[in-house]
C-alpha cells in the first residue's frame, strides 16, 4: 500500500467518520448518541384575506414539492438550546392542507374558482445570541387557477426569506409559516379577476406538476455519483465530474483539492469513495443524501458545541470556557440568503443554486 493511499484514506476518515452511509442524518448523526426532534404545529384558527376578487374559492388544495418533506428544519430546546429537528406534526401534505382549510375554509363556495397551491420550501431555523434568539423562515410557493377545474394558470409566487427575534423563539414558527402562506394567499385572491382575461399559458393540473416533477429528475439526485471533481454546480446536478485524477491535500489547518501535481483545483465539490465533500475555499465539507437533497452531515454536532461555547461563555465558564469549546466547532452561513443579519446557519445545498440554505 503507497503512502500516498494511506495519507488519503487517513484524511478521508478524519473528516467523513461515518458518512459513508448517505440518507443517515437525521436517523443517526454521526457523533450524537440520539438525535431528538420537536414537532411544529399551525394555528386552526381562522384567517381574514386581506384583498378582494369577484370570483369566489371554490378550493385551495396544496400539494407540496419539499426537498425533505419529513424536516422542515432545526429548532432549539432546554436551558443549553440543545439543537434538535424540527418535524410537522403530520405529514407535509397533511400539515399545510389542514392549516389552509381551518383558516381559509370559510370562504369556500360551490362553484368556486379552483386553486392549487405549489409548496417548493419551507424552512426554519434559529440561531443563539448572547442574550436572545434569531427564528429564520423560508418558504417558496407558486399558486395556480382554474375557473373550470380544468385549464389552470399561474395567478402569484412568493420567494420568503426573514427573520424575528425574541427570547425563545421556537414558538414564533408558527405564526411565521401561517404569514407566509397568508401573502401567498392575498396575493393569489388579487390576480383572481384576470383569470379569464390572461393571456399566460393553461396547463392541466398534470402539466403542472410535470414542472415540479422535472426539478427533481436530475442525475445528481437519481443516479449513483460518480468518483470526481465537479467544477461547477452545474456539473454536479448533471452527475459529470471535470476531473477523475485528484486528492484531498492538508495543508497547516486547511484542506484542499488538488490534481495530481499537488495544485489547488477550483471547485464546487468532489466525491471520494463515494462520499461527496463541499469545497469552501479553506476546507471540504461532507454531504449526506436525504430525500430529493444534500445536508451537511455533521451539522447537528456542530450547532451543539456551538451552543454549548455561547452559553458557557455568557452564564458559566467565562469567555475561555467558551473559547476552548467553538475551537472545535465547524459551522458554515446559509450564504444563499446575504439579507438575513445574523446569516443563520447552512445545513443543506439549493439543488438549484448550489448555495448553502438552512
Amino acid at each position: 500500500m503507497s503512502f500516498k493511499f494511506i495519507t488519503t484514506t487517513l484524511l478521508l476518515s478524519s473528516i467523513a467518520v461515518c458518512t459513508l452511509a448517505q440518507d443517515a442524518m437525521y436517523e443517526k448523526d454521526t457523533t450524537a448518541k440520539e438525535i431528538k426532534t420537536t414537532k411544529i404545529s399551525l394555528s386552526e384558527s381562522k384567517r381574514d384575506i386581506s384583498s378582494f376578487s369577484t370570483h369566489p374559492i371554490g378550493k385551495i388544495q396544496v400539494v407540496q414539492y419539499l426537498w425533505d418533506s419529513s424536516h422542515i428544519g432545526y429548532a432549539q430546546k432546554g436551558m443549553m438550546n440543545s439543537m434538535v429537528v424540527a418535524i410537522p406534526d403530520t405529514d407535509a401534505t397533511a400539515f399545510l392542507q389542514n392549516h389552509i382549510d381551518k383558516a381559509y375554509g370559510h370562504f369556500y363556495q360551490p362553484g368556486g374558482a379552483q386553486i392549487l397551491l405549489v409548496v417548493e420550501a419551507l424552512r426554519i431555523a434559529e440561531r443563539t445570541g448572547g442574550m436572545s434568539e434569531k427564528a429564520y423562515i423560508h418558504f417558496k410557493g407558486t399558486s395556480y387557477g382554474s375557473l373550470d377545474g380544468v385549464n389552470y394558470r399561474e395567478l402569484a409566487a412568493a420567494n420568503i426569506a426573514r427573520s424575528n427575534g425574541g427570547m425563545d423563539v421556537t414558538h414564533k414558527h408558527k405564526t411565521n409559516i401561517a404569514n407566509a402562506l397568508q401573502e401567498l394567499i392575498d396575493s393569489t385572491v388579487a390576480h383572481m379577476d384576470g383569470m379569464a382575461s390572461s393571456n399566460a399559458l393553461s396547463l392541466s393540473r398534470q402539466g403542472i406538476l410535470a414542472i415540479y416533477d422535472a426539478k427533481r429528475n436530475i442525475p445528481a439526485l437519481k443516479d449513483s455519483l460518480k468518483e470526481g471533481v465537479y467544477l461547477t454546480f452545474a456539473d454536479f446536478r448533471e452527475n459529470k465530474p471535470a476531473v477523475t485524477d485528484f486528492e484531498f491535500k492538508k495543508e497547516k489547518r486547511k484542506i484542499f483539492v488538488v490534481d495530481k501535481s499537488g495544485n489547488h483545483i477550483e471547485c464546487w465539490g468532489a466525491v471520494k469513495e463515494g462520499q461527496l465533500f463541499k469545497n469552501m475555499g479553506y476546507t471540504v465539507m461532507p454531504l449526506s443524501k436525504n430525500q430529493d437533497g444534500y445536508i451537511l452531515t455533521k451539522y447537528l454536532d456542530n450547532a451543539k458545541k456551538r451552543n454549548a461555547g455561547i452559553i458557557w461563555s455568557t452564564i458559566g465558564g467565562g469567555a475561555i470556557a467558551g473559547a476552548v469549546v467553538m475551537g472545535t466547532v465547524q459551522l458554515v452561513t446559509a450564504d444563499a440568503f446575504p439579507q438575513l443579519t445574523p446569516m443563520p446557519a447552512g445545513t443543506a445545498i439549493d439543488m438549484e443554486t448550489g448555495a448553502l440554505i438552512f
